[in-house]
């Protein structure tokens, strides 16, 4: 479970994440669009991870005699993770994003496609919110990975719920933090958020190739001994 939590710690490192929190500040009626923002993105990624480890992992994962899934699983799980240091690192994250900004511009007989960003950028309703965080639920490579890792040590149902919903708390912990401490003091909480942001901005890949690295590290040392 520890393994899993770690992916959650790595899957909060989201710079996009945090410069929606810094537009949704900046809008009127910050406190209720940035709640339904939160409810949005939490509720969507919770139902899906449930959906994922409850209904479709166990089926989807070759299961040993004693009940838990092949070492094979946190093999993939650890390769993963290094891909994902790999693109980072290379900045081939950086090259497909521009190239998909660059889909978004308009052509000459075409409208430009929205990016989330302008999406957030027009948010003027609650409902456009809440909207807006079901688009950004959907499961990234880091959330994936922890459902594999879930999955692989065959929990309860119960325990199982439980931990993708401490999965996902711990993932929006940069929707979460923001909102409470707005509630506190609106004028502080803007100041720190868009200093994070612009140091996120700054260190966001270094952070994501370190912790990836490290732990993708470890998990296909760890797998390989189990397999040897």
């Amino acid at each position: 479970m520890e393994q899993v939590l770690l992916i959650a710690l790595l899957a909060a490192v989201d710079a996009g994440l945090l410069a929606a929190v810094v537009l949704l500040l900046s809008r009127p009626r910050p406190r209720r669009k940035l709640s339904a923002y939160w409810l949005g993105a939490f509720a969507g990624s919770t139902a899906l991870g449930i959906v994922i480890v409850v209904s479709l992992g166990r089926s989807a994962l070759s299961v040993n005699a004693h009940g838990s899934a092949s070492p094979a699983v946190e093999l993939a799980v650890g390769l993963v993770l290094l891909a994902v240091a790999a693109a980072v690192g290379s900045g081939a994250t950086d090259r497909w994003h521009a190239r998909r900004d660059s889909r978004h511009k308009p052509q000459d007989d075409k409208p430009a496609k929205p990016s989330h960003a302008d999406r957030i950028q027009g948010v003027d309703s609650v409902g456009l919110a809440l909207l807006a965080g079901l688009a950004y639920s959907v499961p990234g490579a880091a959330y994936l990975a922890g459902l594999a890792l879930l999955v692989k040590q065959n929990n309860a149902t119960s325990t199982d719920v439980l931990a993708i919903v401490a999965f996902n708390l711990i993932m929006f912990a940069f929707l979460e933090i923001p909102l409470l401490a707005f509630l506190a003091a609106p004028d502080r909480t803007r100041e720190l958020t868009g200093r994070v942001n612009d140091w996120m901005t700054r260190h966001h890949r270094t952070i994501v190739v370190s912790a990836a690295g490290a732990l993708g590290l470890y998990l296909v040392v760890t797998a390989t001994l189990t397999l040897v």
